[in-house]
């Protein structure tokens, strides 16, 4: 009789049980709804962003860029090597570098042909003597430029 009492509530036990069972497998069922929904969502927004990536990648390929970095790298081992040779100084470039004899050269140079413009302009007799105009006529179309200067102005 004991026994078969126990087995009497049983059936509702499992009733219960399956009760509950159901409605978290309602539960469960509608958050997989809501996550599948929003999986959709999140993959319709990143579908533009996958076609960009592609049109990036396309572009990267059309850019050869292996072919850029190895140019790169030989234009710089190249740049190496010269500047290389110029650290050396057995050569005219990296003595024009280090030594200042072409900038003090330069210097003198200037200043010479400073004092001989100055000389022309306050001695030109010395210069144009010899092709035939003395001195006095020299002085001479000077003054007529300055007076014809100073009449038009």
């Amino acid at each position: 009789n004991t026994i078969f009492k126990n087995l009497q509530g049983t059936p509702i036990k499992i009733n219960n049980t399956i009760d509950k069972a159901g409605l978290k497998i309602d539960e469960l069922t509608g958050s997989v709804k809501s996550m599948t929904e929003r999986i959709n969502t999140t993959l319709t927004n990143l579908d533009p962003t996958l076609k960009n990536f592609k049109t990036l990648s396309d572009s990267l390929t059309q850019l050869k860029l292996n072919q850029t970095l190895v140019k790169t790298t030989q234009t710089i081992a190249t740049l190496n090597n010269t500047l290389l040779q110029l650290k050396k100084g057995d050569n005219t470039m990296s003595k024009l570098l280090t030594e200042d004899s072409l900038y003090v050269n330069l210097n003198k140079l200037l200043v010479s042909i400073d004092s001989l413009s100055n000389h022309f302009n306050s001695h030109p007799s010395h210069f144009l003597s010899p092709l035939g105009k003395s001195s006095k006529k020299i002085e001479r179309d000077h003054r007529k430029d300055a007076a014809a200067k100073k009449s038009n102005p």
